[in-house]
């Protein structure tokens, strides 16, 4: 996860060419990203894999999720699913009888029911006692390909992969809360194809507008 604006990578980025906003009049309900991915010439390049990463800052040191899920009957069915933004059915991360007591916070490794990595954005974990929904915990997955370009270099990330603004709790690998994070309105892109590596860090975003960008790609 990054924190604040600027990020840190291991890899240093070069490029001959700046990020290129164009101007645009269209209009939605959130963010939204449409670049082009070219070479140095402006040769537009296909097969491009997108992969974002969030930046943060911290908005609490208390953790928000605090709804305990707790089984009252050892008879009773405990349901626990991967949800992504839209409600839409992504893993099952358990569904089966328990002992009475608190059920404990599931960890999830980003990946759906086939094992593979989901897209970088918002999801939900479902939990729920005997067909009765007792709640819904966020969990932000970043670092993954979200999008790839088509034959004219051409992707687009819409608003369910972008959750700016979004407030959540992180958790260290052992399930123990850690803090509470806001998703601010810069995102890291990098650009991988085959042999092909750049880094675009804080690309800046503007709510209820697409932004358009051209990138390069050595």
């Amino acid at each position: 996860m990054r924190y604040v604006v600027l990020s840190i990578f291991s890899v240093i980025v070069i490029s001959c060419r700046e990020v290129q906003p164009l101007p645009t009049t269209s209009e939605l309900t959130g963010y939204e990203l449409k670049g082009t991915v070219t070479t140095q010439n402006g040769i537009p390049i296909g097969g491009v894999d997108v992969d974002i990463y969030y930046n943060t800052e911290q908005a609490g040191t208390t953790a928000t999720d605090t709804v305990q899920v707790i089984v009252t009957d050892s008879t009773h069915i405990v349901d626990v699913a991967v949800y992504n933004s839209n409600y839409e059915f992504v893993r099952q991360l358990y569904l089966g009888y328990l002992s009475p007591g608190v059920v404990p916070r599931f960890g999830w490794d980003g990946t759906d029911q086939n094992q593979v990595p989901v897209p970088s954005g918002k999801y939900l974990i479902r939990y729920g006692v005997n067909n009765v929904l007792i709640k819904f915990s966020t969990v932000i997955i970043e670092g993954h390909r979200t999008a790839t370009t088509d034959r004219f270099g051409r992707f687009n990330i819409t608003s369910d992969h972008l959750p700016i603004d979004e407030v959540f709790d992180s958790y260290l690998s052992d399930g123990t809360y850690y803090v509470t994070l806001r998703i601010l309105p810069f995102i890291d892109l990098e650009f991988r194809k085959q042999g092909l590596h750049q880094l675009y860090p804080a690309v800046e975003l503007t709510k209820d507008k697409i932004t358009n960008a051209v990138f390069t790609l050595p």
